[in-house]
C-alpha cells in the first residue's frame, strides 16, 4: 500500500493551485498516496496544521518559512519544522514604486504629506503583507487604514497590477513584483521609494526576510542601487519529526517526477535551487540531494 503524505493547502487558485497540484502529481508519480487538508484563513494557518502533526508537508513563501521557523512575523512561537526543496523561482523583490507624476519621492514624504492615493498591496491578510506592514510601520503609517483615511484606496486584486497602473486608476504598487512576474516601470514613468540600510536591517530582523540589491537600471528609470526585501521562491517544508526515509523520497519525487510547466521547465523546481530552503534542510532531503551531487 502506498504511504500517505497530507498536505496541508489553502482554497486558493492562481499560482498557489498549479504549485500545489504540480507537487501532488509528482508525489503519486513517486509512489506516494496524496491527501489535501484544507485550512481555513490564509498561508501562515498551514504552517500550523504542519506545526501541529496534522499534515505532513505544506509549502509557502521561502521568507514565511524562515518567520514561521524563528517565530517571526505572524509566529508567535518558533515552529517545529524543516525544508524538504524549494520549489519555485527566486526573485519575488519588493520594490515601492508610484507613478512619477505623484511628485512623490520617498516614504518620508508620503507619511507628511498624505495624498488620497491608490495603491497596489497584497490583501492585509496574506503573509507577504507583513513586508509591507513592517516597512509602512517604520514611518508611522499603516497602510490598510491610512490610506483610505486620506482619501485614497488600497487595490488588492493582484493580477490587475499592470492594467492598474498603466490606466491611471493607481498610482503606485508596493507587493512582490520582480521584473520574472510584472515590471509596471516599462508601462510609465514611476520613482523608486529606497529604503536606507537601517531600515532595512530592521524589517529583515523583524521578519526574517532577506535584503537584496537590485542594481541600478534593471527597472525603467531605476537611476540608483536599491535595497529591497525579498521573498524569495517557494519553499516546501515539513513538519520536523516527519521519518528520514519519506522526506527522502518527497524529495526524490520533486526532483525526478515532476512535469515541466508549459511556461518553462523550471518554473516551478530548479535543482539549482533545490537545497535553499526557508527553514533547515530535512536530514532525509539532505541525503538525497547530497547523492545527486546538489548538496556537499
Amino acid at each position: 500500500m502506498a504511504e500517505m503524505v497530507k498536505i496541508a493547502t489553502i482554497a486558493t487558485g492562481g499560482t498557489w493551485g498549479r504549485l500545489t497540484a504540480w507537487m501532488g502529481e509528482a508525489l503519486e508519480a513517486g509512489g506516494l498516496k496524496v491527501e489535501l487538508l484544507k485550512a481555513g484563513g490564509e498561508v501562515p494557518e498551514i504552517a500550523l496544521r504542519v506545526d501541529s502533526g496534522e499534515a505532513d508537508i505544506s509549502v509557502t513563501t521561502t521568507f514565511g518559512a524562515r518567520a514561521a521557523y524563528h517565530g517571526k512575523g505572524p509566529y508567535s512561537k518558533k515552529l517545529r519544522i524543516q525544508g524538504i526543496a524549494e520549489v519555485q523561482y527566486p526573485l519575488h523583490w519588493f520594490v515601492p514604486m508610484i507613478r512619477s507624476d505623484t511628485g512623490l519621492t520617498s516614504f518620508a514624504e508620503l507619511a507628511r504629506k498624505r495624498p488620497p492615493l491608490r495603491l497596489c498591496l497584497p490583501a492585509p491578510d496574506l503573509l507577504v503583507a507583513y513586508p509591507v506592514k513592517s516597512v509602512f510601520k517604520l514611518f508611522g503609517v499603516d497602510p490598510y487604514v491610512d490610506i483610505p483615511r486620506w482619501g485614497g484606496k488600497v487595490l488588492t486584486d493582484f493580477p490587475a497590477v499592470p492594467r492598474l497602473v498603466s490606466n491611471r486608476e493607481a498610482d503606485g504598487v508596493f507587493r512582490e513584483n520582480s521584473p520574472l512576474r510584472y515590471d509596471v516601470s516599462q508601462l510609465c514613468d514611476m520613482s523608486f521609494f529606497q529604503l536606507t540600510e537601517e531600515q532595512a536591517r530592521k524589517v529583515s530582523e523583524e521578519l526574517s526576510i532577506q535584503v537584496e540589491t537590485i542594481k541600478a537600471g534593471t527597472y525603467r528609470n531605476q537611476q540608483a542601487d536599491l535595497l529591497a526585501l525579498d521573498a524569495e521562491g517557494f519553499t516546501l517544508f515539513a513538519r520536523g519529526d516527519l521519518p528520514g526515509d519519506q522526506a527522502y523520497r518527497i524529495a526524490r519525487a520533486i526532483d525526478r517526477d515532476t512535469r515541466s510547466h508549459y511556461l518553462g521547465a523550471s518554473i516551478f523546481y530548479s535543482s539549482r535551487f533545490a537545497v535553499r530552503t526557508g527553514a533547515p534542510l530535512h536530514e532525509g532531503a539532505a541525503r538525497y540531494y547530497r547523492e545527486q551531487g546538489y548538496l556537499r
